[in-house]
């Protein structure tokens, strides 16, 4: 079946946030001074799953072009190791000197398979009317191992902090047993995480103003929050609160690995505090939520987005197609699986909109497998498109989605949500079409409207798409109208404010920290 479990990895994190706000309005526990190892030695610790380990990639690969002092350890799942191979190759011909990184294979299983949940969980409509299956989720979500699980990985990456003695570890926000090794040996770390700060500090803000307004997790809703969206807005962001904060199967695990020897594990207390740890987020100022305060040990970096070389030199054939008309990109992230409705739709609405404009469209397409997509449903009606080489359908892309943003040839970036895809299109300047299907995507939604930087595809529909929606936000997009153009020169005008890559100031805050400059 559809492994979607790897892409409600990057919903939840929004939720964690949210928890953690909470905890650190309420907590007062004074954390010891941290241990630092071996100077410029670092050891990240990351799940697999892109919502998640995107960032990281990003970093690690700066870190290997623009620090080649450092030693890089990294203690992931197999499946993350050609993923770093790759960076590692395209480091190393802009940088001959760029370090070497050392793999290190986790014990499973990994994070998605740990949650054994089905989809139908959290691809749900936004709003009061999912809230309650999408809270029980939550409980499984914050630490999906078995206790037996969770205490053979935390020994795992113990011994090897133990062994590595690294000056700084970088952490997964939902690698739990990772980070239960880093606070039980009292090390420096830094938790690396895809969140803006709304997300994490939204409800430590003075006044309450945490329910009333920053919109809740999952909500849609739009910011400044509307009055008549304040009540549902409490709701939600109450529910969601509790179900995180009361959940027995994690107090089931939280006594076994007490009585294993593990102190306060599975505890989100003070995890980015000083001395200790740090955050570091991708919050961008006109494309996040602007907050009344923040702790001092937060860095932001603005967008964390991979592209490990140009569109060219990545896909020499793609970017010379790019080159003959203004392209729409279509990519609506890693696990996203096309049924025959939504495949339907989809090619339904791009039929027309090629119809009644000059745009090109390239078309990321996953098919679902259980049951299978077959091409018949869908090619039909967009086949002469095909043909023509106007609509340009790929399985997967073989050059990372920000380099074909940053080719200047597209002029309409069509995601689902997810936060990598959201900061990709702001760092590129491109205007965003946002067709949500589950948890925090909404949000990231509701920021591109908020801010005037595109519109959300499926307000009716969703999680679904239908064909008459998806158009029509299609056309708004491209029809070269007041709004339309107000949009793009918005989008524009924010990736030029953006000085340096998100990338950069993440790694240069990392490679501080493991110099002992914390």
């Amino acid at each position: 079946m559809t492994d979607w479990n790897q892409i409600y990895a990057a919903a939840f994190v929004g939720m964690l946030g949210g928890l953690v706000s909470v905890h650190l309005k309420t907590s007062k526990r004074k954390p010891p001074a941290a241990v630092q190892g071996r100077p410029d030695t670092i050891l990240f610790a990351v799940n697999t799953e892109y919502g998640l380990s995107n960032v990281h990639l990003a970093t690690i690969f700066s870190l290997l072009k623009n620090h080649p002092n450092l030693k890089i350890h990294i203690a992931s799942f197999p499946s993350f190791a050609s993923k770093i191979d790759r960076i590692r190759t395209y480091a190393s011909r802009q940088n001959s000197s760029s370090s070497n990184v050392v793999f290190h294979e986790l014990p499973g299983p990994e994070f998605g398979p740990a949650t054994m949940m089905p989809s139908e969980m959290i691809i749900r409509p936004p709003g009061i009317r999912s809230i309650d299956t999408v809270a029980k989720a939550v409980q499984v979500y914050l630490a999906p191992w078995t206790g037996e699980d969770h205490l053979r990985m935390h020994n795992f990456v113990r011994d090897l902090i133990r062994d590595l003695d690294p000056g700084v570890i970088v952490l997964d926000i939902f690698l739990r047993p990772a980070m239960d090794a880093a606070r039980s040996e009292r090390r420096l770390h830094a938790v690396l995480a895809p969140n803006v700060l709304a997300d994490i500090f939204g409800s430590t803000q003075p006044w309450c103003s945490g329910l009333w307004k920053f919109p809740a997790m999952g909500s849609a809703h739009t910011f400044p929050l509307p009055w008549s969206s304040i009540p549902s807005n409490i709701y939600q962001a109450g529910c969601f609160l509790y179900s995180m904060t009361f959940c027995p199967d994690q107090a089931s695990k939280q006594k076994f690995l007490n009585d294993n020897g593990l102190s306060d594990p599975i505890s989100y207390f003070n995890f980015h505090d000083p001395p200790l740890g740090y955050l570091i987020c991708q919050d961008t100022p006109n494309a996040s939520i602007p907050l009344i305060r923040a702790p001092p040990n937060v860095t932001t970096t603005g967008p964390i987005a991979i592209s490990v070389a140009t569109a060219e030199e990545q896909d020499p054939e793609l970017a010379k197609w790019m080159k003959k008309a203004p392209t729409v990109l279509i990519n609506l992230g890693s696990f996203f699986r096309y049924d025959e409705e939504r495949a339907r739709a989809m090619a339904g609405s791009l039929k027309v909109v090629l119809e009644r404009t000059e745009v090109q469209v390239l078309w990321k397409i996953m098919p679902n497998t259980d049951p299978v997509l077959e091409d018949n449903v869908w090619m039909p009606l967009v086949e002469d498109y095909v043909k023509s080489g106007r609509l340009r359908v790929e399985k997967w892309l073989s050059a990372d989605p920000l380099s074909l943003l940053e080719t200047g040839q597209v002029i309409l970036s069509v995601h689902h949500g997810g936060a990598s895809s959201y900061h990709e299109a702001v760092s590129a300047g491109v205007p965003h079409l946002v067709v949500p299907a589950w948890l925090d995507c909404y949000n990231y939604a509701a920021l591109a409207e908020s801010f005037k930087l595109g519109v959300r595809g499926n307000h009716k529909a969703a999680p679904d798409i239908s064909q008459d929606e998806l158009t029509e936000a299609f056309l708004a997009m491209l029809d070269g109208g007041s709004s339309c153009v107000e949009m793009r020169s918005n989008a524009k005008r924010l990736a030029k404010s953006i000085v340096r890559p998100g990338r950069d100031v993440a790694a240069d805050k990392i490679a501080e920290l493991a110099a002992g400059g914390h």
